[in-house]
C-alpha cells in the first residue's frame, strides 16, 4: 500500500512539473511562408531544435500511391467556409475577444518583433481573419507584431523573431473556458460536420 502510495505521489508530482513549467519557444523568419529555425525550451532544457535544411541530406522516400477516391455524402462535401461560418462568427464576437485576451494574458513575449502577411484567396475568408489580427496588432503594437491582410492574392510570409514562454496550465485554460460560452459546442459541432459524425448503419431487410 505504501509503494502504491508512493508511486502515486510521483506521477501526480511529475504531472504538477510538466504543467506548470516555463516552456520557451523561438521562431526565427526571413520573409518565407515557414519559420527557418524553431527551438523549444523546457525549463532550461532544450528539447527540440529545427533548422530549415536540415532534411536535405537526408534519402528521398519514394512518393506513397494516391489511394481511391472514396465517394463524398451530403455532409462531407459540405465546403469548409459553410461549416466554419458558426465558429469564424463566434470568434469574431465579444466571446473571441475575450478568448484573444485570456490567451494573449496567458503568455508572455520576452522577444517579439515579428511582420507576418496573409491572404486567401477568398477575400471574405480573409476578412473573418482580420478582425482577430487587427485586435492583436492593437495589443502588442505594430512595432512588436503586425498582421497584414493581404485581400488581393493567396499569400504567406513571415518575417522576423518571436519568443513566447507560458506553461500547459496556463495555455489550455483560455479555451477550456471558451467551450462554456454560449454556442461554442454548436459551432465546434458544426466545424466537425462529417468527419467526425457517426455513418448511419445500413438497414437490413429481415427475410419474411
Amino acid at each position: 500500500m505504501t509503494l502504491l502510495l508512493s508511486i502515486l505521489a510521483i506521477l501526480i508530482a511529475g504531472v504538477l512539473i510538466v504543467l506548470f513549467t516555463p516552456v520557451r519557444i523561438t521562431l526565427e523568419a526571413a520573409g518565407g511562408p515557414r519559420p527557418e529555425r524553431v527551438e523549444i525550451w523546457f525549463w532550461s532544457w532544450r528539447i527540440h531544435r529545427w533548422r530549415a535544411g536540415q532534411e536535405k541530406g537526408d534519402t528521398p522516400k519514394p512518393a506513397p500511391k494516391p489511394a481511391p477516391a472514396k465517394r463524398k455524402t451530403a455532409r462531407e462535401a459540405r465546403p469548409l467556409q459553410d461549416r466554419a461560418g458558426p465558429i469564424f462568427k463566434l470568434l469574431s464576437g465579444p466571446a473571441g475577444r475575450r478568448l484573444l485576451r485570456r490567451m494573449m494574458r496567458s503568455m508572455s513575449f520576452p522577444e517579439c518583433r515579428l511582420h507576418i502577411a496573409f491572404g486567401s484567396d477568398d477575400p471574405a475568408l480573409t476578412g473573418l481573419f482580420a478582425g482577430p489580427a487587427y485586435a492583436i496588432n492593437a495589443r502588442l503594437g505594430y512595432d512588436h507584431l503586425r498582421l497584414e491582410p493581404d485581400f488581393m492574392q493567396e499569400t504567406l510570409a513571415i518575417d522576423g523573431r518571436l519568443a513566447l514562454q507560458t506553461s500547459l496550465a496556463r495555455l489550455s485554460g483560455p479555451p477550456l473556458r471558451f467551450l462554456f460560452e454560449p454556442g461554442a459546442a454548436r459551432a465546434l459541432w458544426a466545424l466537425a460536420d462529417g468527419p467526425l459524425r457517426r455513418k448511419p448503419r445500413p438497414q437490413t431487410q429481415t427475410p419474411r
